[in-house]
């Protein structure tokens, strides 16, 4: 989910703030998920799909 968290934020100009406030939690909590320090649980995975308009698998398969 990095590098999707990554091109997300870039391609619509969403600030990790904007992403943390709308999938309510913190912004650590965003870079960490960016970084590879944590995982989201399956419940923000989803959210995020949903936000991204994704589906679960294109969130989770890295190329």
């Amino acid at each position: 989910m990095c590098e999707q968290c990554r091109e997300y934020d870039i391609d619509n100009h969403v600030s990790q703030d904007e992403l943390a406030e709308v999938m309510n939690v913190t912004k650590n909590m965003i870079v960490n998920w960016e970084r590879g320090v944590s995982r989201p649980t399956i419940e923000d995975l989803l959210l995020y799909a949903d936000i991204c308009n994704k589906n679960l698998f294109e969130i989770l398969v890295f190329e």
